[in-house]
């Protein structure tokens, strides 16, 4: 059952200081683009307005938010590995020291692979080689999204 209360304070008037939610990501980092792009209303520390409703009043975009989302557009058009990981590497650089969202947990993940397998390039090995890294699959992170009511904007933690 929806909570129609609880989705109009979260998505339409952002009536609310705390949430706790969750979102999956993958090997392909560009799959969380939705989620950190200010354009498509994915931020969920800062969300645009859902179609049919008014805008939000005082709801702005800072500069580092808009930055994130120009990077994740950029990744998706670079073809070379070592320039999308550097352009991948100032996105977190920028989560990190605005700290948006705090991930709480990561839930552990075991991959096994059978000797002998042959693993052609991919995400899963960045050579061909036998052995893939020790990357898991798919990771689940929670997090905690703050907005502070006086400033409308994402407050700021550090640990």
């Amino acid at each position: 059952m929806v909570n129609n209360a609880l989705i109009d304070k979260l998505f339409n008037s952002q009536d609310w200081e705390t949430s706790f939610g969750s979102f999956l990501s993958s090997l392909e980092p560009n799959d969380l683009a939705g989620v950190w792009t200010a354009e498509n209303g994915g931020l969920l520390f800062n969300l645009s307005p859902q179609a049919g409703h008014k805008p939000i009043q005082g709801r702005k975009v800072a500069d580092w938010e808009a930055e994130i989302g120009k990077l994740y557009s950029q990744a998706a058009q670079e073809f070379d590995e070592a320039k999308r990981k550097a352009i991948y590497a100032e996105t977190q650089r920028l989560a990190q020291e605005y700290l948006p969202c705090i991930y709480l947990i990561n839930r552990l993940e075991m991959m096994a692979v059978r000797d002998g397998t042959k693993c052609p390039p991919s995400a899963i090995a960045s050579k061909a080689s036998n052995t893939p890294p020790n990357t898991p699959p798919l990771l689940t992170n929670f997090g905690t999204f703050m907005k502070s009511k006086s400033h409308n904007k994402a407050s700021r933690l550090g640990f």
